[in-house]
């Protein structure tokens, strides 16, 4: 019997704008400092950008986006006899939205330029496929089936 808690899953409030967990997670994961009203914006700014500059549904390419980044299975670290190995473990959804939002971030606020732009780019690359947070997820699921052999060590 495990002597750990079990995790409580917050309940994440929706997005005022577009009704969306995903959305309001995505203002959570830009936000600094506290600063969600700059986070809200800078999200909203993207958004009005790609719905005058590609004249599609910003909401539509956000949950396309998600869909394309988000990866299926990761790799944990497992130290057996001294020798550490990684095991690939099958991702809730949650933890793969989570990584995918994450990677697309990171990947925006390594450009130069103004981020809301970027963000907004970044968005609608990802939605077609081309994108450096998709390569991401490619190289996840890449050396995950490269460490499948291991994954009787769970």
């Amino acid at each position: 019997m495990s002597r750990k808690n079990k995790k409580i899953n917050k309940r994440i409030s929706l997005d005022i704008f577009y009704n969306c967990s995903k959305i309001s997670k995505l203002v959570n994961i830009i936000m600094k400092n506290g600063k969600k009203k700059k986070a809200e914006r800078l999200l909203y700014n993207s958004m009005n950008y790609i719905r005058i500059k590609f004249n599609k549904n910003p909401y539509n390419i956000f949950l396309n986006c998600l869909k394309n980044s988000t990866p299926y299975v990761n790799v944990r670290k497992r130290k057996v006899g001294g020798t550490i190995f990684y095991i690939p473990i099958k991702l809730n959804s949650n933890k793969g939205i989570f990584i995918a939002i994450r990677n697309i971030i990171k990947v925006s606020r390594k450009k130069k330029g103004f981020f809301y732009i970027n963000l907004a780019n970044e968005i609608y690359n990802t939605s077609s496929g081309i994108s450096e947070s998709v390569k991401l997820r490619d190289e996840i699921h890449k050396f995950s089936e490269s460490n499948r052999a291991f994954s009787h060590f769970i």
